[in-house]
């Protein structure tokens, strides 16, 4: 009976262990909601079908501020937050549901640390941005997963087919002015990040760079 009791505590020693997400940045880097983890939600989940304000799947719209924190969401403690184990597999039905891809690490250890730390609306953070690292792995790449990827990540009839989940479809996308001139705002297409905020003056600044300098897989 010992051994029994001794196996099932070890048992749940590791069940809990393996699904408590720690913080990786500490106490003192403060995560931005407004930078860091609405344009995730935006692009992942607040899409027609999932948890936008007319679908609201399982009652989550996840598309602003005041909407995500209504439920799922535990201040100060990511591991009790159903939204947290919906994205990390702990709860049947993982997040996002496929074909949209799986967050990946960072962008759950983002939501996870930002909850951690009182789930706050902060905006207007400096994040960090530096204009002058505009190249595709340290600045394109990260900017797509995080702004378009969780509509574009294959051509569909939905995304206009607009297929962005590689550098030879972003390329694609540069060579016919589309990408740039989407983030932009231009006339004559639909701007994006779709049902967003316009991208940062430094991201921007970031993706011309990047194109005039030749749009490098580098």
């Amino acid at each position: 009976m010992k051994k029994l009791f001794s196996l099932l505590t070890l048992c749940v020693l590791i069940f809990s262990c393996r699904h408590q997400i720690a913080n990786p940045y500490g106490d003192t880097t403060k995560i931005c909601f407004e930078e860091q983890v609405l344009p995730i939600f935006q692009s992942s989940c607040a899409q027609s079908g999932c948890h936008d304000e007319s679908s609201h799947q399982g009652g989550y719209v996840l598309d602003s501020y005041d909407n995500i924190i209504k439920q799922g969401i535990v201040s100060g403690d990511a591991n009790k937050s159903e939204i947290v184990k919906s994205l990390t597999g702990f709860l049947a039905g993982k997040m996002p549901q496929s074909p949209v891809p799986a967050l990946s690490a960072v962008q759950i250890q983002f939501i996870a640390t930002w909850i951690n730390q009182g789930a706050i609306n902060t905006t207007g953070c400096e994040t960090g941005c530096n204009p002058e690292v505009y190249t595709y792995s340290g600045a394109i790449e990260p900017l797509v997963k995080t702004y378009c990827l969780g509509c574009h990540y294959s051509a569909t009839s939905e995304n206009k087919n607009v297929d962005l989940s590689s550098y030879e479809a972003i390329k694609t996308q540069v060579d016919n002015d589309n990408f740039r001139a989407s983030v932009n705002h231009d006339d004559g297409l639909i701007p994006m990040p779709q049902n967003a905020d316009k991208l940062s003056d430094c991201k921007l600044s970031q993706i011309d760079k990047w194109i005039k300098a030749g749009a490098l897989h580098n």
